[in-house]
């Protein structure tokens, strides 16, 4: 008899505790928003989903474009506008490097181009948030965009509190982040523009023996520039930015 009191006991309190777990489950369920797609989200996924195809979309601009969303000092090659790395006006010079600090300026560029919109995600979840019922606290912050090897994040300084019928939840530190070969690019054009001022010229066949996920190809135009275009073999993504130095005038 006593045996069996212990494991009626024993049951009774297994069963508390299940129940318990399952009802903060769907407790935390119904607190959560859903994202755009439909499927359930938590904050930080909400972000993450919610800005990473405008980074894309700013990381395609710019590696169509020599690192640049708004090329400046550029050549228009089929109606597209293609930034140069390495330049100068003059014949027999070599060129000048226009952004050594390439991998810097990609990232600004990155962070401009998307303020505004996940300025308005995080806007968007607040009040989808609030239309369920809930009260939110949303805290001003900034963000920093890290660019590494195949991917660009976003790390942002953001707090978030969310309170309904006494429960709490507060979330911080979001992050998003990316697949993306920017960066892998960015470095080979760096290296490219180093050594078209150095040298007046890039050994293109060494590098890609060394470094076989890149195809580097370049063409002259008839203004005596050179476009080259680096592509990143895993993902198929290309960087295009031109160079104009050590030109030789034409009839010499």
């Amino acid at each position: 008899m006593l045996k069996r009191g212990q494991i009626t006991i024993f049951i009774i309190v297994g069963l508390l505790v299940v129940g318990l777990i399952v009802g903060f489950i769907l407790f935390r369920k119904d607190l959560l928003p859903t994202s755009t797609g439909g499927n359930p989200q938590d904050p930080k996924d909400y972000i993450d989903s919610c800005i990473k195809p405008k980074i894309k979309e700013a990381a395609d601009i710019l590696i169509s474009q020599g690192g640049y969303i708004k090329p400046v000092l550029n050549i228009t090659i089929d109606g597209q506008h293609i930034a140069y790395l390495c330049y100068t006006s003059n014949y027999y010079n070599s060129c000048i490097n226009q952004n050594p600090m390439l991998i810097t300026s990609l990232k600004n560029e990155i962070k401009s181009y998307i303020k505004k919109d996940l300025d308005d995600c995080f806007t968007n979840l607040q009040t989808e948030l609030q239309n369920k019922g809930y009260n939110v606290a949303l805290s001003e912050g900034d963000f920093d965009v890290e660019l590494a090897p195949r991917r660009v994040v976003l790390n942002i300084n953001r707090q978030l509190t969310i309170t309904k019928s006494g429960g709490t939840e507060r979330f911080e530190n979001f992050k998003a982040v990316l697949s993306h070969p920017i960066y892998d690019l960015g470095i080979v054009a760096q290296e490219i523009t180093s050594q078209e001022a150095q040298y007046c010229n890039f050994e293109s066949v060494g590098f890609m023996l060394l470094y076989s996920d890149f195809n580097i190809k370049r063409f002259k135009t008839g203004s005596l520039s050179t476009i080259y275009t680096i592509t990143h073999k895993p993902t198929g993504k290309q960087f295009k930015f031109a160079v104009r130095g050590c030109v030789i005038p034409p009839g010499f």
